[in-house]
C-alpha cells in the first residue's frame, strides 16, 4: 500500500473533515492509500471537535498523518478553508469523509486541471454505494428553478432527475455551472483568490458559492 507520509513536493494535497464520522474517516483513508494512482500525495485530517474517538484513532492506524484538531466545530467552509491552509501540494482535494475514491479518480482529477489551465476546479462523478450514479451537477439556483423544486413541479413534469443535470457513462469532462461538494480538486491559485470557501455558510451551499465565484473571477468549474 502506498505510504501517506507527506511527500517533498506533493502533486496533492488532500483534506478529510470530519466530525463524529470516525468508521466513514478510517474507511476514506483506507481508500486514498489504496488510490493515490502513483501521485504523490500528503493528506490532513481535519476534525471538528469530534466527542467520538475519531483522533485518537487516526493516530493509532494511520500515525504519520497529519491532524489538526479545532476546539469548536467549525463548520464545512472553515474546516476545509483550515486545512487548506496548511497544504504544500500543486492542487488541493477537498475529500469528505463519505467519499471513497476509486482506481484511477484521482489520477484523472490531476490530469483535467493540469490539461486545463484556466480550471479553477474540478468535481467528481460520484456513485452510491451500489454503484448507481448520483447527481454530481447542475446549474446555478434560478427562482423559477427553486420555485419548481419547492412546489415538487419539477419532478412531476420534468422526471425523478430533476434539478440535476445526471450523469452518464458516455459522457465525458465538461464545464458546469458547480459541482456538488464531496470531491474538489481545486488550484490553489484560483481557491485563495476567491478566499476560498465562504465561512458564512456553516453547512451545505458552500460549494456553489465557490463556483459562482471561480467564474465571476475568470475560471472555469468541471465535471
Amino acid at each position: 500500500m502506498t505510504d501517506l507520509r507527506s511527500p517533498s513536493r506533493p502533486d496533492v494535497s488532500i483534506v478529510i473533515l470530519n466530525w463524529n464520522t470516525r468508521d466513514l474517516l478510517l474507511e476514506c483513508l483506507k481508500a486514498v492509500e489504496a488510490n493515490t494512482d502513483g501521485l504523490a500525495v500528503e493528506v490532513l485530517v481535519v476534525d471538528n471537535a469530534s466527542t467520538d474517538d475519531s483522533v485518537s484513532c487516526v493516530r493509532r492506524d494511520f500515525p504519520h498523518l497529519r491532524i489538526v484538531v479545532s476546539p469548536t466545530n467549525l463548520g464545512f467552509a472553515a474546516g476545509n478553508n483550515l486545512g487548506a491552509r496548511e497544504t504544500t501540494g500543486r492542487y488541493i482535494l477537498l475529500l469528505n469523509t463519505d467519499a471513497f475514491l476509486r482506481p484511477g479518480a484521482l489520477g484523472r482529477l490531476v490530469g483535467l486541471l493540469d490539461s486545463q489551465l484556466r480550471a479553477g476546479l474540478c468535481g467528481a462523478r460520484l456513485l452510491n454505494p451500489d454503484g448507481s450514479f448520483q447527481a454530481s451537477y447542475t446549474s446555478f439556483p434560478t427562482l423559477t428553478r427553486e420555485f419548481l423544486i419547492l412546489s415538487g413541479l419539477g419532478r412531476l413534469f420534468f422526471g425523478s432527475h430533476f434539478p440535476s443535470h445526471g450523469p452518464d457513462r458516455a459522457a465525458g469532462p465538461r464545464q458546469v455551472d458547480y459541482v456538488e461538494g464531496a470531491c474538489l480538486l481545486v488550484r490553489p491559485e484560483a481557491f485563495w483568490q476567491v478566499g476560498g470557501l465562504d465561512s458564512g455558510f456553516f453547512m451545505y451551499a458552500e460549494e456553489v458559492d465557490l463556483c459562482m465565484a471561480l467564474h465571476r473571477a475568470g475560471w472555469s468549474v468541471w465535471y
